[in-house]
């Protein structure tokens, strides 16, 4: 058939490709089409580009082959080094090292070149990517061993630097700090193998979830009674550098003993590296060495596998002087408190679903936006508790209603309540008290915004807590309500968190709630296992005590509210403690290949 001129002299023309990378595609001559195909193409393309110019950087740069490489990263060069101008330490050190120094920094004034250094580069403070690619280069070609990082400022590089296996201190020059470089300070510490100090500091009486290092990875340049107006340059700088010479040994013995112990881990069988360490962005070989880093490191401490807890462990062990978990595996994997009984998905399960009336699910829908998706969790199940949803305005209800209807599920009531006590107030002190009568079994989820926590954070916790709670990949709802129908000891149930959490600024409160139910609590520095994020099944019974208390909506904070230390805080910790006290036991979740990313990845 014979086309028209007009549609004959049109050109077909692909869609231009927009946004950032659209400009690099063009830039660049890549196809589009090449492009939709192949997702991946652009990072290999500018990754390999990337690489390449790295090499070209170093081309002419004269590295002694049978020396280590040092690696210092700073921000400033203008600043000594505790009181050792960067030329005099880079002299002493060249004689023994290759050198090379980044600053990161916007201020190509602030850096000069040095003496003796192979390379002086300068990289902007958000240039992660850029600086990965240097350590590449030079622990694959320079033997890149040693980094000293002299400002705290970037300390979010510490945390690349440890992925690729590279022994890491932190010098320290400052002897006065304020609350929030305090806080900075310590993060630099727990993933430092050393801190390098001029003197001891003065730690200020601040609230941080950071603990204070301990002193083995301290080093002091000065005595409490030296001064640095008395002491010469020279003195210190060979003081220093015999500090670092010491850090250096000790970080071969310590990386010595953190290879073994990783070896141990990785042949146990038991390390699921996907619950421990999901989405790490660590090569799988050195999976096992990033938990032991992340532990003893304290900040953000994960367990190695679901139903062991090595804070548990270390608690009832207090000849345990190394890894909690290496310990557990070296002693034959002994029983105790720090077991517990983990509920898996089974693909032949026996369901009653006459048991519905017996069960009843409360969901609580400040945030109502999430709630379509909720609900195709819940119909993906055969079990169907009765349906209790609180929310906190008339105009969120009405959606609700909307969004209801138009997912065709049945529904037992819907509850206006305050906008008071998050979503542990509507369920204790409004639904529970009319409704546990009724039901053998009660669920309690609530759709989450953590709004302090990082957005790909929040989506993977929120993912891991209803994938455990309802299902999606599979339907733990039924597995759950009907491992309780069939388990009358059994009094709560909930997803085992891969983090490790104790009492944070909430053990006074929880304290007092303790002594008014008659219960007693552990100790304040304890790790222990509790429904982190306040989502659980729980048999009505078990929760005895905490009705008792008969809390009024008074009794919890307003909006907005603190990130801990509240009285909400303290309730979401006692969910873990209160059934036990009753008579009853707890069963953790999981579901294969679900977890939660490590916070620190997400920052």
């Amino acid at each position: 058939m014979k086309q028209s001129g007009d549609n004959c002299n049109k050109e077909f023309r692909l869609p231009t490709p927009k946004g950032y990378i659209g400009e690099k595609l063009i830039k660049h001559s890549i196809p589009f089409l090449k492009w939709e195909r192949n997702p991946r193409l652009f990072n290999i393309l500018f990754e390999k580009k990337g690489e390449l110019r790295i090499i070209e950087l170093y081309k002419n740069s004269r590295f002694d082959s049978l020396n280590k490489t040092i690696l210092i990263v700073s921000d400033d060069a203008r600043e000594p080094i505790c009181g050792v101008p960067i030329e005099m330490l880079v002299n002493s050190l060249s004689e023994k090292y290759n050198i090379v120094i980044i600053y990161i920094n916007e201020y190509i004034g602030n850096i000069k070149e040095v003496e003796g250094v192979q390379q002086t580069i300068l990289l902007k403070e958000n240039s992660s990517t850029e600086f990965s690619q240097h350590l590449k280069y030079l622990v694959k070609e320079k033997k890149l061993k040693y980094c000293l990082f002299i400002s705290d400022y970037t300390f979010l590089h510490i945390n690349i630097l440890k992925q690729f296996g590279i022994s890491v201190l932190n010098i320290v020059s400052s002897t006065s700090f304020s609350a929030k470089e305090q806080e900075r300070l310590r993060m630099c510490a727990a993933f430092a193998d050393y801190q390098i100090r001029f003197k001891s500091i003065n730690e200020p009486l601040i609230s941080c979830r950071i603990p204070i290092p301990s002193s083995d990875k301290i080093k002091m340049i000065l005595s409490e009674s030296e001064s640095l107006q008395v002491i010469p340059s020279a003195l210190l700088k060979e003081r220093l550098v015999e500090t670092l010479e010491d850090c250096f040994l000790e970080c071969i013995k310590k990386n010595i003993d953190i290879a073994e112990d990783a070896d141990l881990i990785s042949a146990s069988g038991d390390f699921d590296e996907r619950f421990s360490l999901a989405e790490a962005p660590v090569q799988k070989e050195f999976l096992a060495s990033e938990y032991l880093r992340l532990y003893s490191g304290g900040i953000e401490q994960r367990k190695p596998t679901p139903g062991f807890h090595p804070g548990v462990y270390a608690q009832n062990n207090v000849q345990c002087l190394i890894d909690p978990y290496v310990h557990y595996l070296k002693n034959r994997r002994p029983s105790g408190p720090w077991l517990h009984e983990v509920l898996h998905p089974h693909k032949n399960i026996n369901i009653d679903i006459s048991c519905s009336d017996k069960a009843a699910l409360h969901i609580h829908a400040h945030y109502i936006e999430d709630l379509p998706y909720l609900i195709q969790r819940i119909k993906r199940s055969k079990i169907r508790p009765h349906l209790y949803i609180s929310t906190s305005s008339k105009e969120a209800e009405k959606k609700i209603i909307s969004m209801l209807r138009f997912s065709r599920i049945n529904y037992k009531e819907i509850r206006i309540y305050p906008n008071r006590g998050r979503n542990i107030a509507p369920f204790i002190s409004g639904l529970l008290p009319s409704i546990h009568k009724h039901y053998e079994i009660i669920g309690h989820i609530h759709l989450k915004k953590s709004l302090h926590s990082g957005r790909h954070a929040v989506e993977s916790w929120n993912n891991f807590l209803l994938q455990n709670m309802i299902g999606g990949k599979y339907s733990m709802l039924d597995e759950i309500i009907t491992c309780m129908l069939q388990d009358e000891s059994v009094g709560i149930v909930y997803p085992d968190d891969p983090n490790i959490y104790g009492w944070g600024d909430n053990y006074t409160i929880a304290r007092n709630l303790a002594e008014r139910m008659g219960i007693s609590i552990n100790n304040e520095g304890d790790k222990f296992n509790f429904p982190a994020g306040a989502m659980f099944w729980v048999r009505s019974a078990s929760l005895k005590p905490l009705m008792d208390l008969n809390l009024e909506w008074h009794d919890y904070p307003e909006e907005p509210v603190h990130v801990d230390g509240t009285i909400l805080h303290a309730l979401e910790r006692l969910f873990g403690i209160i059934p036990g006290t009753t008579g009853y036991r707890t069963v953790l979740t999981h579901v294969p290949g679900i977890s939660r990313i490590v916070g620190l990845y997400d920052q």
